[in-house]
């Protein structure tokens, strides 16, 4: 009996006892693959959900939202994501706050990146009512990959976090995206023989807040506020509250320097976990310096805080510390 017939004879004989076996693998494999391609060809379309109860604020279970922002409010949200999955970006972009608008991003072409950037293609996603912030009613939207489309995968349970606000303009209900919040007009003011310093607007993100300040030098020589590239350099501070918790130093890649008998204008920011009306009531100048003769210290400078003495030593005129008021 040759080689080739004695393998036959194995395999009948492997087939004949476990026939029941392969015959249900094989059932099985074929309804997998059928339901993959199945869910891989449906034509989906995509509706926003809401989890828990879809109004309730998560930060605070006993607050409910009013009932024009529960219908008109989710409504908004809802046709937003909607636009957005099928690629109307410049629509979406339209029910957007005018503040929004103007205020988070450059132009408008940016506002609709950004929205391209949420939704490149049909997504899925979650809304949940978050917190209320001034008078925004602020939404939690996660964003996720559409597994329908791709059919069953390995792929991890991923999502983008975007915080969308409701809130009330002039022409009714609009929406704030990318954490914005809104601007408001502040005051405050510090000036000597020196300096002067004016608060002239607030920027409120739902992780931060940026203050617009002008600066004016009254001096013949240079005034560095800050040096972000010298690590040595004493912080700008805000601090919330009553100022024995919480204070926060400027976050962000920008020195603050203004030539002999300038103006300039600037903008500070700090980061913020928004929480109620507990927003930032006194911004700290702890180090106001005035110098002869002052070349920044590049960052990847070898013994940075030795040479900054130097320079202190030789060329420093003044230094002290501002705060001003934060008021509306």
């Amino acid at each position: 009996m040759g080689i080739i017939t004695e393998i036959r004879l194995k395999i009948g004989d492997f087939y004949d006892k476990n026939k029941y076996y392969i015959i249900a693998a094989g059932i099985l494999i074929l309804m997998v693959f059928n339901i993959n391609t199945f869910l891989k060809n449906l034509n989906f379309t995509l509706e926003p959900k809401i989890t828990k109860t879809p109004s309730v604020s998560v930060l605070d279970e006993t607050y409910t939202f009013p009932e024009k922002i529960r219908k008109e409010g989710e409504k908004k949200i809802f046709d937003f994501v909607k636009l957005a999955n099928e690629g109307k970006y410049d629509e979406a972009v339209n029910m957007l706050s005018k503040e929004n608008r103007e205020h988070e991003f450059v132009n408008r072409l940016e506002a609709i990146g950004y929205i391209k950037e949420l939704f490149p293609h049909k997504k899925a996603v979650d809304v949940q009512a978050y917190s209320k912030a001034g008078d925004n009613y602020v939404y939690q939207v996660k964003i996720f990959e559409d597994f329908l489309k791709s059919g069953l995968t390995d792929e991890r349970y991923e999502f983008k976090d975007e915080k969308i606000s409701v809130t009330e303009t002039k022409e009714g209900l609009a929406l704030n995206i990318r954490g914005y919040l809104y601007d408001e007009k502040i005051k405050g003011l510090y000036e000597d023989n020196n300096v002067k310093i004016e608060l002239l607007n607030k920027k409120v993100k739902f992780t931060s807040e940026t203050y617009k300040i002008r600066v004016t030098n009254r001096t013949k020589n240079k005034l560095v506020l800050y040096d972000f590239e010298n690590s040595k350099t004493p912080p700008i501070t805000i601090t919330y509250g009553d100022g024995t918790q919480d204070q926060r130093k400027i976050n962000q890649r920008t020195s603050i320097m203004v030539d002999e008998l300038k103006t300039e204008e600037y903008e500070l920011t700090f980061p913020k976990l928004y929480d109620g009306e507990n927003t930032g009531n006194i911004l700290e100048f702890s180090s106001v310096r005035f110098y002869d003769n002052y070349q920044p210290i590049e960052a990847n400078t070898l013994r940075i805080e030795k040479n900054q003495q130097v320079i202190d030593s030789e060329h420093k005129l003044n230094e002290y510390s501002i705060k001003i008021k934060v008021e509306k």
